[in-house]
């Protein structure tokens, strides 16, 4: 007899992918709204990748993430895991003056500092701890 597995294998094919949301007023894509609720409940999402259009305050997003692991692991989920889009250069996602500018893979280069690789790694942790 074959085994149904479409439940486990939803949820396992959703830890898989991480996903951005979005929101359809001003604001929304900031707070936990409809649009992330559904990556969440409906996707079983493992992860959400944190864009430049959810970043207003470090409190706002700190407490918008903490809304959605709280979300996820109330729905029986693993917390999810999460990233930033935060490349450095023209893409900084966590801009001033809130957060510390991310330098570009250029300018660490051509600093000729060997030094400077940790740079970033540093600013992240500054940029992300709470």
């Amino acid at each position: 007899m074959p085994i149904n597995t479409n439940a486990g294998l939803s949820s396992a094919i959703g830890q898989m992918l991480l996903f951005g949301w979005m929101g359809d007023a001003a604001g929304a894509p900031t707070t936990v709204n409809d649009h992330a609720r559904a990556l969440i409940d409906e996707a079983h999402v493992g992860g959400i990748i944190v864009m430049g259009r959810n970043v207003d305050t470090p409190d706002r997003l700190r407490r918008t993430l903490a809304d959605l692991q709280t979300r996820s692991v109330e729905k029986g989920r693993l917390p999810l895991f999460v990233a930033v889009d935060q490349e450095g250069g023209r893409v900084n996602r966590l801009n001033p003056p809130h957060f510390t500018r991310m330098p570009s893979a250029r300018e660490i280069g051509d600093a000729r500092d060997p030094f400077a690789r940790a740079k970033p790694r540093r600013l992240s942790h500054e940029n992300c701890r709470p």
